[in-house]
């Protein structure tokens, strides 16, 4: 799959969204553990970079953080806002809200990561592999930072969201069907799953 320019800048674009959106579902947790200001910027740039990283470090490639200066400042300027203006926020720390912005980002970076399996020629397993890691990967680091356990492991429908994102984004390519407007519904598409699995309390079959 060549990535044309239209498409490229959608994805700069699509980065940057779930960057703000983990970094915002990083502050909210943060904020509940009463971290101070670097334990913030931490636990907030952790759950927007994270992902990424390890993704970038499967692939053998330098993170594309050590390279490019605006995730990183895109995740600094977000916790710095959320710093300065939270207190005039109401209702901010709501666990829906907290999940819908994690919905965002989980849909964005499955979107991303399967998209750069794509172009490095992986299989199916890889694809999806590198979609659901790039996805998931910051909250896990995330939670495991702060000793909790991660979401993947008892929310419904987390990983799912990744697996199924990923899988639509893959099927897209096999059909030559990967184009700006296929993959904005594929990430609506992942929200929606998402805040309906949320909303309507789905569940996988625990042992």
């Amino acid at each position: 799959m060549d990535i044309n320019l239209n498409l490229a800048l959608t994805l700069q674009a699509l980065d940057i969204i779930g960057i703000i959106a983990f970094s915002f579902g990083g502050f909210i947790v943060a904020k509940r553990k009463k971290l101070d200001i670097l334990g913030v910027y931490i636990v907030c740039i952790t759950s927007s970079l994270a992902g990424g990283i390890i993704k970038d470090i499967i692939l053998d490639k330098i993170p594309f953080v050590f390279i490019s200066f605006y995730p990183m400042l895109v995740s600094l300027a977000s916790s710095t806002i959320l710093i300065l203006i939270h207190k005039k926020i109401k209702n901010y720390e709501t666990k829906k809200i907290f999940l819908f912005s994690d919905a965002i980002g989980l849909s964005v970076f499955s979107v991303i990561g399967s998209l750069q399996g794509i172009e490095y020629n992986l299989n199916i397993f890889g694809i999806v592999f590198l979609g659901m890691i790039t996805a998931i990967g910051g909250g896990v680091v995330r939670d495991t930072l702060l000793q909790k356990t991660p979401l993947i492991l008892k929310e419904g429908f987390y990983g799912t969201v990744a697996l199924i994102v990923s899988l639509l984004i893959y099927i897209l390519n096999i059909i030559d069907r990967l184009f700006y407007f296929e993959i904005i519904f594929v990430i609506f598409i992942g929200v929606v799953i998402r805040i309906i699995a949320i909303k309507k309390d789905f569940y996988l079959p625990k042992l």
